[in-house]
């Protein structure tokens, strides 16, 4: 994801089932469109994702990371309290359902102007 990506994530609030989360939803359709297709390498699998559609309107875009990444880091808990601050804008609608996640470029360029002198 480039520097300069918005990440939105909303769902409507009363429409996920009881005990259902939004992960299973999700999942549930893009087992249905591999159903029986051998996932022989990582372009078959971010196809079959890809290519996940319904009636009502979800869309699935997936690409494959090939970027390396350590593994075994955990983040305090203040560390996420102050990523959450900085970073997770809620929306006026169900904020607690639809959110958006800011990167780095954006809160940087926020700070950049806050601490711009007034004139």
């Amino acid at each position: 994801m480039s520097r300069e990506a918005h990440v939105r994530f909303c769902e409507s609030p009363g429409v996920q089932p009881p005990g259902a989360t939004r992960q299973h939803r999700l999942f549930s359709q893009i087992t249905q469109n591999w159903r029986g297709r051998p996932l022989l390498n990582y372009e078959t699998i971010v196809n079959l994702i890809a290519n996940t559609r319904t009636a009502t309107g979800l869309h699935v875009d997936c690409r494959l990371d090939t970027n390396p990444y350590p593994t075994g880091i955990t983040i305090s808990t203040k560390a996420m309290k102050e990523f959450r601050r900085l970073h997770v804008r809620a929306s006026e609608y169900h904020g607690e359902w639809n959110y958006t996640v800011l990167p780095d470029a954006i809160v940087e360029a926020a700070e950049t102007v806050d601490e711009s002198p007034n004139p």
